[in-house]
């Protein structure tokens, strides 16, 4: 070992036992030590960026949640950069990396992908979470800057969670390639292909946001082994953070049923429901959708005062209209026949119980759902609210338990205790021989 290597780490051992050498302290020595050109230390040195608000506002559950959403009116929901910690309900820490770069830029940045709130606060919201962007991490992983490699080694190790649609999965497999597959957990976004399994199998835990399995029942095969579930695509954010503090009554609301969101590949359905309904089925259907940035002050009012919220699936019936509806305290009305191939929704299903929603087989039957008297709406809405409580918390336990390191027995913890204590005794002896080295130079 070179003559300054020892040197370093007897000045190591100084400030960690000594409290610290009083003209520099232990982050200085290890800049030092580990950055030989001005780049490097100005990456190690740099601070954290400025994050969005929506992620220093607690998760519900937590006892510190205080919020309001005052706090957020105004405020845009963006992607979270790389080095935002958001602050869960244990203290328990988990990296994350998730994808950034998802829309357009806009002034204040870049929209954050409209499922990744929820996953983060109400899903993770257990763990404190340190987030980086899969953009950034893949920008460098070919770097020989020593620096952007820790960067990378501080957020993929063993334990970390990926959050990955479709078209940023080769990304993130680039990203992953820094540590074992096998010992991380991918969260899959927005995907309704059957044909994933066999890439599953590759990662430790996969959760998946939508269940269209295959004629193989090949998803089904992996739960059975413990490696996926399930988890709900959630609300958008605005939904989550809406500031109504009691719903009202369905009975009360003025509007009987409502539908407002894209036409895309229902355009035939919601003409077909409008002619059924007339005049009591309020239609406000738009063109492509697109991931909005902030607050629609008018869709959060139309969904707040409607009773009934018909959803008319596009390529499923589980959509971020579903869960908006759910939170707003509107009741879902669903037609069996506009889903092929069986109950999509089966997933959601907590406890064995059947889903609380307003379900008709086909659009014909539609009127009857209008002939429902206001006591049963109300109760009806009830259903709905203390099914929806119940199955946030099932799934946000499900989440804790796939992602949280399992405990280790008392016999493990006690050779662990022996192995610890072993290596310590090492590093003192190591630390006291070469302070008495140096002093006798």
């Amino acid at each position: 070992m070179k003559l300054w290597s020892l040197r370093t780490w007897s000045l190591l051992c100084l400030a960690t036992f000594s409290g610290g050498i009083r003209t520099q302290s232990t982050a200085e020595l290890l800049r030092q030590v580990f950055f030989s050109n001005e780049e490097e230390e100005t990456a190690f040195s740099s601070a954290t960026p400025s994050s969005p608000a929506w992620t220093r506002v607690p998760p519900r559950g937590c006892q510190a949640n205080s919020s309001k959403t005052s706090q957020l009116e105004g405020q845009p929901f963006m992607a979270p950069p790389t080095g935002t910690v958001l602050h869960g309900c244990s203290g328990k820490s988990l990296d994350v990396v998730l994808p950034c770069e998802v829309a357009s830029k806009e002034a204040n940045g870049v929209p954050v992908q409209p499922a990744i709130p929820w996953l983060l606060r109400e899903m993770l919201g257990f763990f404190d979470l340190n987030v980086a962007c899969l953009e950034d991490l893949h920008r460098i992983i070919t770097s020989p800057s020593r620096a952007q490699q820790q960067l990378i080694a501080k957020y993929v190790h063993p334990g970390s969670v990926f959050i990955l649609t479709s078209s940023k999965y080769s990304m993130g497999l680039d990203v992953a390639a820094q540590t074992q597959l096998r010992r991380l957990s991918l969260i899959h976004l927005g995907d309704l292909s059957p044909t994933w399994a066999h890439a599953y199998r590759r990662w430790g835990f996969v959760f998946r946001t939508f269940w269209t399995d295959d004629l193989h029942h090949s998803y089904e095969k992996l739960v059975k082994e413990g490696r996926l579930t399930y988890l709900p695509l959630g609300p958008t954010p605005q939904l989550m953070w809406h500031g109504v503090s009691q719903l009202q009554n369905a009975s009360q609301r003025p509007v009987k049923i409502y539908f407002g969101g894209s036409s895309q590949q229902r355009q035939s359905r919601l003409l077909q429901a409008q002619k059924l309904l007339g005049k009591d089925l309020v239609l406000e259907s738009t063109g492509a959708s697109k991931i909005r940035s902030g607050y629609d002050q008018h869709y959060l009012h139309q969904l707040f005062s409607s009773a009934m919220c018909l959803q008319v699936p596009g390529q499923s019936i589980e959509s971020f209209r579903l869960y908006e509806s759910l939170e707003a305290g509107c009741i879902p009305v669903v037609v069996r026949s506009w889903s092929q191939g069986g109950d999509p929704l089966v997933k959601l299903q907590v406890g064995g119980e059947a889903l609380p929603f307003l379900y008709v087989q086909a659009p014909e039957d539609l009127p009857q759902v209008l002939q429902l008297t206001g006591l049963q709406l109300d109760m009806l809405q009830a259903q709905c609210q203390a099914w929806w409580m119940r199955a946030r918390q099932t799934f946000r336990a499900r989440a804790v338990n796939a992602l949280q390191p399992a405990r280790p027995s008392p016999s493990t913890r006690g050779l662990e205790l022996k192995w610890w204590s072993g290596c310590v005794v090492l590093y003192l002896a190591f630390c006291a021989a070469a302070i008495v080295f140096f002093g006798t130079q």
